[in-house]
């Protein structure tokens, strides 16, 4: 099988999509990933790095999109996994095309535009209105949705039942693990009991 994943907004080694979800899949199919980076092509964790122009703005934003329209046209991918609001039009497009479409829901973008410094505060609740009925109604023509949190996928399931969590925890290699004397263990303890040094 071979997965096609797409981000227009995120680097290309966010962890989240490059270690919890490309690596991950790229153990068993084969997997290429399009995302903004400083270079055309690496292969990595035998994940197939395909780079995107790193962005600053909107108008690079529009750029990028219009690059991933061209290289989806070429693909022979039995399944593409997107990852951000603004391609949802292009995973509509793909499911036109009779495509297997997945959608990861990363944020709850609805409530996300209400902090928006840089749209004009009167018509915020309108453009969140419009982005929850947007991205919701479309979710019903995707495959599957992948979201973060209980609270996103419950937003969901009314439109998709087919809504699943992959949480953001944190990789076991990324955390620290130290072993610790039982004479460090007593000083932990004693110190979680009394914060300060009583008089």
């Amino acid at each position: 099988m071979k997965i096609f994943i797409f981000t227009s907004v995120h680097i290309w080694k966010d962890t989240r999509i490059f270690i919890k979800e490309a690596s991950s899949l790229a153990k068993h199919f084969d997997v290429e990933l399009h995302a903004p980076a400083d270079f055309e092509y690496k292969k990595i964790n035998n994940v197939k790095i395909y780079g995107l122009p790193l962005w600053k703005t909107q108008k690079d934003r529009r750029a990028i999109r219009k690059l991933i329209k061209e290289r989806l046209k070429k693909s022979d991918a039995d399944v593409y996994h997107f990852h951000d609001p603004e391609l949802i039009p292009i995973g509509l497009y793909l499911k036109l095309k009779g495509k297997t479409v997945v959608y990861d829901a990363h944020e709850n973008i609805s409530k996300q535009v209400l902090t928006k410094e840089w749209i004009a505060k009167p018509i915020r609740r309108l453009i969140s209105i419009g982005m929850f009925i947007f991205e919701k109604f479309s979710s019903i023509f995707f495959d599957r949705i992948i979201t973060v949190i209980p609270s996103i996928k419950k937003s969901f399931l009314p439109f998709n039942k087919k809504t699943d969590i992959i949480y953001n925890y944190p990789m076991l290699q990324e955390v620290e693990i130290k072993k610790f004397e039982e004479k460090d263990v007593d000083a932990i303890l004693r110190a979680a009991r009394f914060p300060f040094d009583p008089l």
